[in-house]
């Protein structure tokens, strides 16, 4: 066979192969990239969250207050670069009067630092003043000593641990605002109890919640005017159009991410900053929310 008659029976079945497998050709190389990017690119995306709450219960020396909230960090070192990152854009906003860590510092399965030097690492905030923290499942679940290691690390640290509580917030501007911490082993997911919880709650003033779960979100009573909740990661694989593909049992879809009203109440589920088991993220990057207190007298 001659030369150019090869060529050509090559050019011919190339074009044949081509025909036949274009498709297999086309997804193989987009669905590398598409894991690759899964894996190594959006997970360690950070995005900026910002929402405006205005409230008539949020009197004008609260207005224009900015809280952050940051959740389920997870902290490892295949992250380490993400935490750094959030930590500079908190350590960089100079308006802040709080910051709520929302549960899951740590991984129970033992892929991560102890509780000891994720604290460490939680101390790179230069203002620890200003921070309130409350347990997640994973703190109840961590493999060396549960929650009362992660309760006397808690302490040795100086940083507060609230489990069930509420403090009297005062900002530098006078206004004041009632926070409230729910332990997640005693939240009314899993203990129905109203009035329990009910103690915790002022009448004449704004109450936020911070509590791991949104499951929490239709027990709690009308006056938890704003939620700060985390534990799904927003779904961490989010279908467009069709939503987040890993939703915990036991809620709605809806519950899984963003801003959801209910019996004039308000609930914030964020992303949150790790993950725990699966590390792909896709349409769901991590993040850190940024609430605007704003008064129902400004417009």
């Amino acid at each position: 066979m001659s030369n150019a008659k090869k060529k050509s029976y090559f050019i011919r079945r190339l074009r044949l192969f081509l025909k036949r497998n274009y498709a297999v050709l086309i997804a193989v190389p987009v669905i590398a990239a598409l894991y690759f990017y899964t894996l190594h690119i959006e997970p360690d995306s950070l995005r900026i969250k910002e929402y405006t709450f205005q409230h008539r219960m949020i009197p004008e020396k609260l207005d224009g207050c900015v809280i952050a909230f940051i959740t389920d960090i997870h902290y490892n070192q295949r992250r380490a670069g993400l935490w750094e990152k959030a930590c500079n854009v908190l350590n960089n906003r100079s308006d802040l009067v709080l910051i709520l860590q929302g549960g899951d510092i740590i991984n129970a399965n033992g892929k991560g630092l102890n509780i000891n030097e994720a604290l460490k690492k939680l101390k790179k905030l230069q203002d620890t003043n200003l921070l309130y923290n409350i347990p997640g499942n994973h703190e109840y679940r961590y493999r060396h000593g549960g929650i009362k290691a992660i309760q006397k690390t808690f302490q040795e640290h100086g940083l507060n641990l609230m489990q069930d509580k509420n403090t009297i917030i005062t900002t530098p501007s006078g206004g004041k605002f009632n926070l409230i911490g729910l332990d997640f082993m005693t939240n009314p997911h899993k203990r129905i109890d109203r009035e329990r919880t009910a103690k915790l709650f002022k009448s004449d003033m704004l109450n936020i919640v911070l509590t791991h779960t949104p499951e929490d979100f239709p027990y709690l009573p009308e006056n938890a005017h704003m939620v700060l909740a985390g534990h799904t990661h927003g779904g961490q694989i989010n279908i467009p159009f069709f939503g987040s593909a890993i939703n915990p049992p036991g809620y709605p879809r809806k519950y899984s991410y963003g801003r959801i009203r209910e019996d004039g109440k308000t609930m914030l589920v964020s992303s949150g900053l790790g993950s725990a088991y699966t590390q792909g993220r896709l349409c769901m990057k991590p993040e850190i929310v940024f609430i605007t207190l704003k008064s129902a007298d400004k417009k």
